[in-house]
Order: structure tokens, then C-alpha cells, then sequence
């Protein structure tokens, strides 16, 4: 409860100056019309990113008849850079990840319970590239990643009134990659959401709104914006100049242009518009070296996965994603196979609620069951998340959400039974991220 109040104590402390600004928004947020006709030459952009966060969660579960608890705690410092390139023919995303954490937790029942205090450390990089045939909505998917992480860990449990302390490490590296096929398109939208921002600003400076082909071509201008900050030293001037005092035959005065350049800074989401199905075949491989084992595990994954997504906004505002896949996967735990099968969905729904705020929420649902055997799981999770930008590098972010899982496995010793264990799962989150960078390139 003392960490809930001082997330609610934190977050207030930066809500006043957000929710004081004034919010511009969309006059007719129901104007899809450019949207839907997205076409832009190649562009891209990138992001990097600094955060800090707090989380903590828990559950109240019945594990045959008997109750048992579990809470935990964490706070973790860490950083992410991603690149994204899109075009007519190639989407490629390169993402970089470094991050570290601290958790505690603690769990019990009546005659026993369990402390446990975790230190980690993580690296993570992956490369994903989606290739169309041409003008065909036909196209090719390959992707790799690689990951390290080390962890230490200190836990202590007590049965009855036995008490007994262990430390121990691990460390651990992943790889894989993945080859497929894709039908259909999900293009990123952003640029032009940001055109539509500056058609309102204009509006609201006394000028004239942009028409349908004029927000085009300032969504096609917002894809070279990096390279002005290459070229110029006061880029902002010559990129405004170029750009919309053509437009408008008028000149802009400075004041103006830095009203009218903050669009480029506003955190709009991940906007994406369009339906695709991608069909992949998927290959993991882990192998964890552990103080409390007396040789390395070794795991492999390999995994048939179906799955189709669906974007549409449904208006400038408001964009909502639905998804639905399945999978078939062969685990092999040294040199001990199982073969699995489960399915997926989920649904989502992003509302900007003004300018520098972003409401996300989310309902999904997985099942998985083992093919020869009588393991059943299903979770159920609803999720939100609230983002507000405080300055143009600065953003909070919040996260509450609530999970209810069913798990069976049947036992044969002393006699068969099944053993059914269910459970609510929860948990809450306060993070401060600061964009090192973000612009398209």
C-alpha cells in the first residue's frame, strides 16, 4: 500500500502542469479521407529512450482448496533505441534494448512461505524486415534477435519452523530468427496524424486549414525532416520555410514556427491502419548456466505461427486493434521434447484524449494445451495504460491491470486426480521516460 500511495503522491506531482495546457486537437476528428488514401515515398524514424519505473502486483489464488498468496515489487532503470524504415516494397525495424532491475518478492501458505530478492541485468537486440512483391499486398517476413542476462538472487523460505537461506546466479543467452509469408498491409500512419495536428494549429494561429493533397505533401516533407538537421544548423527556419510558407503565401514570424514545430514532438502513439495475416516459421534457442544446477540447460523452441491483425482508426482520436493467431510448438528441454498447441486473441483500443495524453486499454485471451498430455492453461487479462507528456522529452506513464488464469495437470500418484489451480493476478506500474531522441530520419 506505501508504494500504491507514493506512485499516486508522484503521478500528481506532474498531472497539474500537463492538464493545464490547452488542448488543440481535431476540429473534425471524423475526416478519415487522407488517411485512408496513405501512400509516402521511403521514410523513417527513430527513437531513443531513457526510463525509470516502479511496479508491484500480486495475487490471491486457491490451489487444491488451500488459499495461497503471492506480492511483489520492483523498480527498474533501463534503455531503449528503435529504428523503423517504411515503403511501398520494405518495412524493417531494428531494436535495441539494455536494462536492469531490481524485485522483491514474497509468497505463502498457512505452514509455509517464501522471500526472494532478485537483482538483474539484460540485452536484447532484434532485426524484423517485411519484403513485398511489388504493388501485390504478397511479401516475405524474416527476422533475428539475440539476448544476454545475468541475475543474482537471494531467497530465504521457511516450512513449518525450518528456516533456510540460499544465494545463487545464473546467466543466460538467446537467439533465433524467423522466415514467413505475409498477406496484406499495415501501414504507419503516424506522419500523416501529425499533418492533420498542424492543419489544426494553423487553424487555431487565424490561417487557413490544409487541404487533402496539401496535408499529403506535408506528410510527405515531415519524412526528410532529419535531413534539414543534417544540413542546417537552425533547421526548424529553412524546414518551415520550405514547407508551409509556399503553402499558405505568407510568412511565418518565429513565435509561429515554434508553435507549429511542437507537433513534431507530440507523442501521438503507434498508429497504424490496415489489415495483414502473416504465416511464420520460428526458431528459439536458450541455453542457462545456474548455481543450483550441476550443468547448463539447454532449450530450443520451434514454432508454426498463423496470425492476422486488423488496424483502423475509426477517427483521428481513436484507433482500435484486433488480432487472433495460433501456434504449434515443439520444446525440447534438455533433450526432452513436448509438443504444445494454443491459441490467441486480443483487442485493444488507443484514445488520444488531448494533445500530450494517450489512454491505451486492452482485453486478451490465451490458451495453451499439451498435445500429448493433461496440461490446460487459459489467462484472461484486461490492461491500461496512461500516457502524458510533460515536455517535449518528457513523459509519464502509468499502468494498472488485472489477469484471471485456470491451470490443470492430472497426477497419477497415489491415484489419478486432476489438480486444478485458479487465481486472480494483479499488479501497477509508475514510469518517467526521457526521449533521448526521437525524429524521423
Amino acid at each position: 500500500m506505501r508504494f500504491a500511495l507514493c506512485g499516486l503522491i508522484f503521478l500528481s506531482l506532474f498531472a497539474s502542469p500537463a492538464f493545464a495546457q490547452t488542448s488543440i486537437g481535431f476540429e473534425d476528428p471524423g475526416d478519415l479521407g487522407p488517411l485512408l488514401d496513405y501512400r509516402l515515398p521511403t521514410w523513417s524514424y527513430r527513437t531513443w529512450d531513457a526510463d525509470f519505473s516502479l511496479n508491484g502486483g500480486g495475487y490471491d489464488a486457491r490451489i487444491a482448496g488451500e488459499k495461497s498468496i503471492y506480492n511483489n515489487f520492483n523498480t527498474g532503470l533501463g534503455s531503449e533505441f528503435m529504428h523503423y524504415r517504411q515503403s511501398e516494397i520494405c518495412t524493417r525495424t531494428l531494436r535495441a534494448q539494455v536494462d536492469g532491475d531490481y524485485a522483491r518478492s514474497h509468497s505463502g501458505q498457512s505452514d509455509n512461505e517464501s522471500s526472494r530478492h532478485t537483482l538483474t541485468g539484460r540485452y536484447n537486440f532484434a532485426l524484423d524486415a517485411k519484403r513485398y512483391l511489388g504493388t501485390r499486398p504478397f511479401g516475405v517476413i524474416v527476422g533475428l534477435d539475440q539476448g544476454l542476462s545475468y541475475d543474482e538472487q537471494i531467497a530465504s523460505s521457511r516450512y513449518e519452523s525450518n528456516t533456510e537461506e540460499t544465494e545463487r546466479y545464473s546467466r543466460r543467452n538467446s537467439h533465433g530468427f524467423k522466415v514467413g509469408a505475409v498477406w496484406g498491409r499495415a501501414r504507419n500512419v503516424v506522419p500523416l496524424i501529425r499533418a492533420q495536428r498542424l492543419s489544426e494549429r494553423l487553424a487555431a494561429m487565424g490561417y487557413r486549414r490544409l487541404t487533402a493533397a496539401e496535408t499529403q505533401q506535408v506528410a510527405e516533407v515531415f519524412a526528410a525532416e532529419f535531413g534539414y538537421r543534417r544540413v542546417f544548423d537552425r533547421y526548424s527556419r529553412h524546414f518551415w520555410e520550405d514547407v508551409l510558407e509556399p503553402l499558405l503565401g505568407e510568412k511565418l514570424d518565429p513565435y509561429e514556427i515554434f508553435y507549429l514545430a511542437d507537433v513534431l514532438n507530440e507523442d501521438v502513439g503507434t498508429r497504424d491502419q490496415g489489415t495483414e495475416v502473416t504465416a511464420t516459421w520460428q526458431y528459439s534457442g536458450t541455453n542457462q548456466f545456474r548455481t543450483s544446477a550441476t550443468e547448463e540447460d539447454h532449450r530450443r523452441n520451434r514454432d508454426a505461427v498463423l496470425i492476422a491483425r486488423w488496424f483502423r482508426n475509426l477517427s483521428l482520436n481513436h484507433q482500435v486493434t484486433a488480432s487472433c493467431g495460433a501456434r504449434y510448438s515443439f520444446y525440447n528441454a534438455n533433450y526432452q521434447g513436448e509438443e504444445y498447441a494454443s491459441l490467441q486473441a486480443a483487442l485493444s483500443h488507443l484514445w488520444n484524449v488531448a494533445d500530450r495524453h494517450i489512454w491505451t486499454n486492452s482485453l486478451s485471451y490465451d490458451g495453451d494445451s499439451r498435445i500429448h498430455g493433461e496440461a490446460r492453461e487459459k489467462v484472461v487479462r484486461l490492461s491500461s495504460s496512461w500516457t502524458m507528456s510533460i515536455e517535449d522529452q518528457l513523459s509519464l506513464r502509468t499502468d494498472l491491470g488485472t489477469t484471471y488464469s485456470w491451470y490443470r495437470t492430472q497426477s497419477d500418484d497415489p491415484v489419478p486426480a486432476d489438480n486444478i489451480r485458479t487465481g486472480w493476478n494483479w499488479y501497477f506500474g509508475v514510469g518517467v521516460v526521457y526521449h533521448l531522441d526521437r525524429s524521423f530520419l
